[in-house]
């Protein structure tokens, strides 16, 4: 396990109920370094549930399964 200040967290299913949860919990350490990763569409529970939550980033779950699969190297910072 990592700290979780080193590098980049990535939450798939971010914007779900524990997803959010988790990112909130990691906003309450006073770190934002987290990647969200989810299907959200605008009017949808999981948009209202990502609306107080700090992130660098978020993503398409297909936008993010594009990178793996491409050995992108913005994955370098995931920890």
């Amino acid at each position: 396990m990592h700290k979780l200040e080193d590098g980049i967290t990535v939450i798939t299913g971010g914007a779900g109920l524990i997803g959010s949860a988790t990112i909130w919990g990691i906003n309450n350490q006073n770190l934002n370094n987290v990647w969200l990763v989810d299907w959200v569409d605008e009017d949808s529970l999981k948009h209202r549930n990502c609306e107080q939550l700090q992130f660098e980033r978020k993503l398409d779950a297909g936008h993010f399964r594009k990178l793996i699969e491409e050995n992108s190297s913005e994955l370098n910072g995931i920890r």
